[in-house]
């Protein structure tokens, strides 16, 4: 439980950051995001590879491959060069995340062996280049008073989450599993939050 804690605190801590990014500094953080996400793929093919023989990983590691090539492009430095970028990011994550949950329906217990579950990294990965399009946005932006207002709501959602985070790691009354799913409630809420400013 104190690993879960210490991940989810460092999480909100990235999320923390990346909100209160400037126009300038947007792009550079993308790039760390971008490696950062890279390396976790890459330790997830070896791990892929230590679990199942080469022709029973062979999809999967060739979508993972994919994403990586998409993770390599260039310097997205303009609000049209990240748009193209997240989307082609977001294809070959969806196409990934469909390989990989096929993979895993057939290793049942085995797949505890997976940690870092891809499915739940890719979506971390999802909500944080929501929040990258919502600083490019703000940079360009007409309505930069109402994008202001929910980056400060967004804020708020994280200082709950983390507020939640130091109650729960004070009192152990809860199981493990109601806390997990209530921090996990929390986050799908702000991730709908950031997905909801570009709908």
């Amino acid at each position: 439980m104190n690993q879960f804690l210490e991940d989810w605190n460092k999480e909100l801590d990235d999320l923390e950051v990346q909100i209160s990014l400037g126009k300038d500094e947007v792009a550079e953080a993308f790039e760390k995001q971008k490696a950062a996400f890279t390396e976790f793929v890459n330790e997830s093919k070896n791990k892929i590879s230590a679990l199942a023989s080469a022709e029973t990983a062979q999809k999967l590691k060739g979508k993972l491959e994919s994403l990586q090539v998409q993770l390599a492009l260039g310097k997205a430095e303009t609000r049209e060069a990240y748009e193209e970028q997240k989307n082609n990011l977001e294809e070959a994550i969806r196409e990934a995340k469909e390989e990989y949950e096929e993979f895993m329906s057939s290793f049942g217990e085995k797949k505890q062996e997976l940690s870092g579950d891809l499915s739940a990294q890719f979506e971390k990965f999802r909500t944080k280049m929501d929040l990258f399009r919502l600083q490019f946005a703000l940079g360009t932006a007409d309505a930069k008073d109402d994008l202001q207002e929910k980056k400060k709501e967004l804020q708020e959602t994280l200082s709950s989450l983390r507020a939640k985070i130091e109650v729960k790691k004070e009192t152990a009354e809860e199981t493990w599993e109601e806390f997990s799913e209530e921090v996990s409630e929390t986050y799908d809420y702000f991730k709908d939050a950031v997905k909801k400013l570009f709908s």
